[in-house]
Protein backbone atom coordinates (compact mmCIF):
# COMPACT_ATOMS: atom_id res chain seq x y z
CA UNK A 1 0.00 0.00 0.00
CA UNK A 2 1.02 3.33 -1.04
CA UNK A 3 0.39 7.28 0.15
CA UNK A 4 -1.30 9.22 -2.62
CA UNK A 5 0.40 13.04 -2.15
CA UNK A 6 -1.01 14.23 -5.39
CA UNK A 7 -4.16 12.98 -7.00
CA UNK A 8 -4.25 13.52 -10.51
CA UNK A 9 -7.55 15.23 -12.43
CA UNK A 10 -8.68 11.46 -13.12
CA UNK A 11 -7.98 10.09 -10.04
CA UNK A 12 -9.94 13.22 -8.43
CA UNK A 13 -12.84 12.90 -10.75
CA UNK A 14 -13.39 9.20 -9.59
CA UNK A 15 -13.42 10.29 -5.94
CA UNK A 16 -16.06 12.46 -7.10
CA UNK A 17 -18.22 10.38 -8.44
CA UNK A 18 -17.38 7.98 -5.48
CA UNK A 19 -18.62 10.78 -3.36
CA UNK A 20 -21.62 11.78 -5.07
CA UNK A 21 -22.72 8.94 -6.93
CA UNK A 22 -25.23 5.95 -5.21
CA UNK A 23 -23.91 2.98 -6.88
CA UNK A 24 -21.44 1.60 -8.71
CA UNK A 25 -23.16 1.30 -11.89
CA UNK A 26 -23.78 5.38 -11.61
CA UNK A 27 -20.20 5.62 -10.46
CA UNK A 28 -18.91 4.13 -13.59
CA UNK A 29 -21.70 5.96 -16.05
CA UNK A 30 -20.35 9.17 -14.47
CA UNK A 31 -16.69 8.26 -15.27
CA UNK A 32 -18.16 6.76 -18.78
CA UNK A 33 -16.23 3.14 -18.24
CA UNK A 34 -17.67 -0.05 -18.13
CA UNK A 35 -18.02 -1.46 -14.27
CA UNK A 36 -14.68 -3.93 -14.83
CA UNK A 37 -13.01 -0.69 -14.92
CA UNK A 38 -14.24 1.83 -12.76
CA UNK A 39 -13.89 -1.32 -9.99
CA UNK A 40 -9.87 -1.89 -11.22
CA UNK A 41 -9.57 1.95 -10.94
CA UNK A 42 -11.24 2.19 -7.58
CA UNK A 43 -8.75 -0.94 -6.73
CA UNK A 44 -5.82 1.01 -7.47
CA UNK A 45 -6.61 4.14 -6.07
CA UNK A 46 -7.43 2.65 -2.48
CA UNK A 47 -4.40 0.39 -2.70
CA UNK A 48 -2.50 3.96 -3.66
CA UNK A 49 -4.01 5.74 -0.53
CA UNK A 50 -3.28 3.35 1.95
CA UNK A 51 -7.12 2.65 2.73
CA UNK A 52 -9.23 -0.46 2.85
CA UNK A 53 -12.35 0.70 1.14
CA UNK A 54 -13.77 3.55 -1.29
CA UNK A 55 -15.74 5.05 1.45
CA UNK A 56 -12.46 5.23 3.65
CA UNK A 57 -10.34 6.76 0.17
CA UNK A 58 -13.24 9.58 -0.18
CA UNK A 59 -12.73 10.20 3.60
CA UNK A 60 -9.20 11.13 3.12
CA UNK A 61 -9.84 12.80 -0.06
CA UNK A 62 -12.42 15.40 1.51
CA UNK A 63 -10.58 15.41 4.93
CA UNK A 64 -7.11 16.83 2.71
CA UNK A 65 -9.74 19.33 1.06
CA UNK A 66 -8.83 17.68 -2.33
CA UNK A 67 -12.86 17.21 -3.09
CA UNK A 68 -15.54 18.72 -1.34
CA UNK A 69 -17.93 16.94 1.69
CA UNK A 70 -20.60 14.69 0.02
CA UNK A 71 -24.30 16.64 -0.30
CA UNK A 72 -25.20 13.34 1.72
CA UNK A 73 -22.97 14.76 4.78
CA UNK A 74 -23.87 18.42 4.15
CA UNK A 75 -27.58 17.27 4.63
CA UNK A 76 -27.37 15.28 6.94
CA UNK A 77 -25.15 17.74 9.32
CA UNK A 78 -28.05 20.46 8.32
CA UNK A 79 -30.78 18.28 9.74
CA UNK A 80 -28.61 17.33 13.03
CA UNK A 81 -27.28 20.79 13.83
CA UNK A 82 -29.50 23.31 11.72
CA UNK A 83 -28.38 25.97 9.18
Amino acid sequence: MGTLRHPTPRELDLLEALASQPTMSDVADAMFLSQRQTRRLIGDLVDRMGVTSSRAAVGVAVGRGSIGEPASCIERTRECHGP
